[in-house]
């Protein structure tokens, strides 16, 4: 059984899909964009900068940081090809959107690379920064910086995959 059968959910679809896209799509891409900021800033760079590693030098490691946080804020599909977890055999490797990086791999990665300047020390040889923002005033930003690109989608919809989907769901249900 497929989710979007109206067995299941019989109320609910007909309730989301007679809401117009114009309402639907800026609130669906506010709410996805503070769910994958949050996922950057504290599952990616926060976990790299704060915790407890085998290495204490992988706390510095701006590679890691920006690694990290790109991969949480791009979600599932990006980790699947990163370790091959649809294979028998999980490797490490490049994904394919990494050559051809996607609108959400680009705004995963702005966001990250904003976080982590804004609400990191920089060390370097010739001088070193302070954070420019504490902890909390750096979550609310890039939570702005990431809804504020993610509404961007509203000007070109070939971004807007779920419409995608919902569009191949009805084309299935009228061939049916």
């Amino acid at each position: 059984m497929d989710i979007f059968d109206d067995v299941l959910f019989p109320k609910f679809l007909q309730y989301f899909t007679s809401i117009p896209s114009f309402i639907l799509d800026p609130i669906l891409l506010t709410a996805d964009g503070f769910i994958r900021a949050n996922a950057i800033y504290s599952s990616g760079v926060d976990h790299i900068r704060f915790g407890k590693h085998y290495n204490p030098s992988l706390n510095t490691s701006w590679v890691a940081i920006l690694i990290c946080g790109t991969l949480c804020g791009c979600g599932g599909d990006l980790w699947e090809f990163t370790f091959q977890l649809a294979s028998p055999k999980w490797t490490f490797c490049t994904p394919p959107a990494f050559l051809n990086p996607t609108h959400d791999m680009k705004m995963s990665f702005i966001t990250t690379l904003f976080y982590a300047l804004t609400t990191s020390d920089i060390q370097l040889p010739i001088m070193s920064f302070t954070p420019l923002l504490d902890i909390d005033q750096g979550r609310a930003l890039a939570t702005h910086v990431f809804i504020g690109l993610n509404l961007i989608k509203l000007k070109d919809p070939t971004h807007l995959r779920y419409s995608q989907d919902t569009k191949n769901i009805e084309n299935k249900d009228k061939v049916q």
